[in-house]
């Protein structure tokens, strides 16, 4: 299967009720929430509606689960986002049938959305600001030389899965320190369920992260989102079809038979 991510999804667009064309596609509720956070007026809500339309028609299969969901479940905690979807979801009906940017704001407020609207607003721009902060307070004082001997000398085909034991054991430690006591599991118990299904996700990230403390480098302001567009990968099953630069720099290093250029579709 072949994944579109939100820009793909865009070009795209005018192929989208091809049978023949979604058959071997699916894209995410993280590409919806991109293509409807960027409405803010009559130009961009009659474009963006455009696509929205294309999209409900087409019925190309769609994940439905938050990224930072997607990442709980791989590791066996069974959360899900079935009360704020279904809000979601109510409101890109309501871009679908309503006639302006205007009437749409009216009609959410109609429909106490409003604050599931904000959400949908601020969602990249919050997730965004809070990566680049712990990259940043990560960046070494001195030693940048060393530091990035130290980082290709970690980051060898050989060391991959090595490098996977450490991430998984990180991300299992972040989701113990996260769970609520009535739902309190081990740490080990939580490393034990991961199922495998996005390490694609995990070692990029974490490739991507380690390079930017090791060369002191500034993260892009959307790069987090564009990295969890990965979560989609199941395993190693998936292509991403993107014309993404960062996406392709990453991932052509690491995995590159999960990735496809718009133009080679």
């Amino acid at each position: 299967m072949r994944y579109l991510e939100t820009n793909s999804l865009r070009r795209f667009a005018s192929q989208l009720t091809e049978e023949s064309f979604i058959s071997d596609k699916y894209t995410s509720i993280l590409s919806l929430l991109e293509i409807i956070s960027g409405i803010s007026d009559d130009e961009s809500f009659k474009l963006r509606k455009s696509i929205i339309k294309k999209i409900i028609r087409s019925q190309i299969k769609t994940d439905l689960t938050l990224p930072e969901l997607k990442i709980y479940n791989a590791f066996g905690i069974d959360y899900n986002n079935s009360e704020i979807l279904e809000k979601i979801m109510m409101i890109i009906r309501i871009i679908d049938t309503v006639k302006d940017y205007n009437n749409m704001e009216s009609t959410i407020k109609l429909n106490y959305l409003f604050d599931v609207w904000e959400f949908v607003k601020q969602y990249d721009k919050n997730a965004n600001i809070e990566f680049r902060k712990v990259i940043f307070n990560r960046f070494p004082d001195s030693g940048i030389k060393k530091l990035i001997q130290q980082f290709n000398e970690r980051w060898t085909q050989e060391n991959l899965n090595l490098l996977k034991t450490k991430i998984v054991d990180f991300y299992a430690g972040i989701i113990f320190r996260n769970l609520p006591n009535q739902s309190r599991k081990s740490k080990s118990e939580i490393y034990s369920a991961y199922d495998n299904s996005i390490d694609i996700y995990l070692i990029v990230t974490a490739f991507y992260i380690d390079e930017k403390i090791s060369f002191k480098n500034i993260p892009g302001k959307n790069d987090y989102l564009d990295l969890n567009h990965l979560i989609y990968l199941y395993k190693y099953q998936n292509q991403i079809i993107t014309d993404d630069k960062l996406l392709f720099k990453l991932l052509t290093k690491i995995y590159p038979n999960n990735i496809l250029k718009t133009n080679r579709i």
